[in-house]
């Protein structure tokens, strides 16, 4: 039988691999590699559960194979790990961030609920200068670069979609509904957030789309020159 920590260095290896595999565009061996981890992570969790005085490495095997099962969109399971991790006596470092992984899961929870599912792809807006403070940012300007980033998302999409285009108006409905955009909780020091960009499950993309070609790097390196001063 092989030892807890032989099963955690084999899931931590097949992880690394769903990774690579995930950088070199093959997405069906990733997540391939992704199950086999979680299944590889979960039994010494399974193992340790009961054994309050392992600590932290309790608590760190139901992180890590939470964070696995979330990945492989076992939201169920991944919620039963964080909860199992908290009931025991973590480290507050390792409690907080079980805490930060249950929000993204009922985040996704969410989300499923609502027919929503996320692509990876994500990018990152910092606000920094005199209109931010620890946490804090003049809701000008934050909300004009939100703004900003949804027009440029629109109008991505409608010219991939060979539409005419539009310079105001509202966004016709059917390219509005193809892509939906999502923002992190705003962290502090230089007041940044996580843009995200979703997809209804169920809905067929329009002619000229797909999410997994350039639109996303497109609109990242449009936000990259008009942030850029």
């Amino acid at each position: 039988m092989k030892s807890i920590t032989q099963l955690h260095r084999e899931a931590m290896n097949l992880a690394e691999l769903a990774f690579a595999a995930k950088l070199q565009g093959d997405l069906e061996k990733s997540k391939a590699l992704l199950q086999q981890a979680f299944e590889h992570e979960f039994k010494p969790a399974q193992l340790i559960a009961k054994d309050l005085s392992a600590e932290p490495s309790r608590a760190i095997l139901h992180r890590s194979a939470a964070t696995l099962a979330m990945d492989c969109g076992c939201l169920r399971e991944a919620e039963r790990l964080v909860a199992t991790g908290l009931a025991g006596n973590p480290p507050d470092q390792i409690a907080d961030e079980l805490r930060d992984l249950f929000n993204q899961i009922n985040f996704l929870r969410h989300l499923e609920l609502r027919g929503i599912s996320l692509e990876a792809n994500e990018f990152q807006l910092a606000i920094d200068g005199k209109v931010v403070s620890h946490g804090m940012a003049q809701s000008d300007e934050f909300v004009e670069r939100v703004k900003y980033t949804e027009t440029l998302l629109s109008r991505t999409a409608q010219r991939k979609a060979g539409r005419p285009y539009q310079e105001k108006g509202r966004t016709k409905k059917d390219i509005k509904e193809s892509f939906e955009l999502y923002l992190s909780i705003p962290r502090a020091a230089s007041f940044a957030v996580t843009f995200r960009i979703g997809v209804p499950q169920q809905q067929l993309l329009l002619p000229g789309f797909d999410i997994q070609s350039d639109i996303i790097d497109e609109i990242m390196e449009c936000l990259e020159f008009a942030y850029s001063d």
